[in-house]
């Protein structure tokens, strides 16, 4: 089958089951691969993940319920430059928010325990974490979901799939030190 793929253009495939370690050599495998292409194409096509200026030794927390979406926007947030600590649920993101600093936290809406509207809120009644930037990750991409996430007290919102280039975006816009969020 292997064959037949590579015969097709597809690059890597990852047979099932899928285990977190198979998924991650694959991700890493195809984003060396691309990175490994001929010169001649601009540096945005051949750089999957661009790291991105001003955010080193910038932590950050990803709150996530799904092992794969964790392994995925972990790698993607990593190569970006930031440090990358997962929360599994909502209560778990603030647990981990009261023990440490975080430059932004990208938090799903859906998860077990405690959703990302309702952890948002509790970090929103918290004067010290007030500015904390939060950005939604959320399978939701309809009109309206935007704006629920920011009546919640999220300060910005990307969907999934992850675009990795919204995400650098979306870095550079809340993570950089030197960005226009950059607190002083």
């Amino acid at each position: 089958f292997t064959a037949q793929a590579n015969a097709a253009g597809i690059k890597q495939v990852v047979a099932k089951p899928v285990s977190r370690t198979l998924l991650l050599q694959n991700i890493q495998e195809a984003a060396k691969s691309k990175r490994d292409m001929p010169s001649g194409r601009q540096a945005d096509d051949t750089l999957p993940f661009l790291p991105v200026s001003g955010v080193e030794n910038q932590r950050v927390l990803l709150a996530e319920d799904n092992e794969i979406n964790q392994l995925v926007a972990k790698e993607l947030l990593e190569s970006m430059g930031l440090a990358v600590d997962i929360a599994d649920n909502g209560r778990m993101a603030l647990e981990m928010l009261a023990l440490n600093d975080y430059a932004a936290v990208f938090m799903d809406i859906q998860m077990p325990e405690m959703d990302g509207y309702e952890a948002t809120r509790r970090v929103r009644a918290n004067p010290q974490m007030r500015g904390l930037p939060i950005i939604a990750l959320t399978a939701h991409g309809m009109v309206g979901d935007r704006e629920k996430c920011l009546k919640a007290g999220m300060d910005d919102h990307i969907s999934k799939p992850i675009d990795p280039q919204a995400l650098a975006d979306m870095v550079a816009r809340w993570c950089s030190k030197n960005g226009p969020h950059a607190q002083a």
